[in-house]
């Protein structure tokens, strides 16, 4: 009974291993793109560029920023 019971559990744990790799994954991506866009926008202001004179890096960034948080949002909002 209790090997039945082991096996089931490993059965569990690698199907959900997935997640927390893609978790760690667009936290690491929404970082990167979020500290990219901050300084560019630091530059901007600094050379008083207007701010939504966007290049395709920044678009591409900002694409990052909202696919991250439309990943962790609905696991945030779960919590409380």
């Amino acid at each position: 009974m209790r090997e039945a019971a082991d096996s089931c559990d490993s059965i569990r744990r690698r199907t959900n291993a997935p997640i927390p790799s893609a978790s760690k994954m667009f936290a690491i991506l929404f970082l990167a793109s979020g500290f990219l866009l901050a300084r560019r926008m630091r530059e901007k202001l600094r050379s008083s560029a207007p701010l939504l004179d966007l290049s395709s890096d920044e678009i591409a960034a900002a694409v990052c920023v909202l696919a991250s948080l439309a990943f962790h949002l609905p696991r945030l909002l779960r919590r409380s």
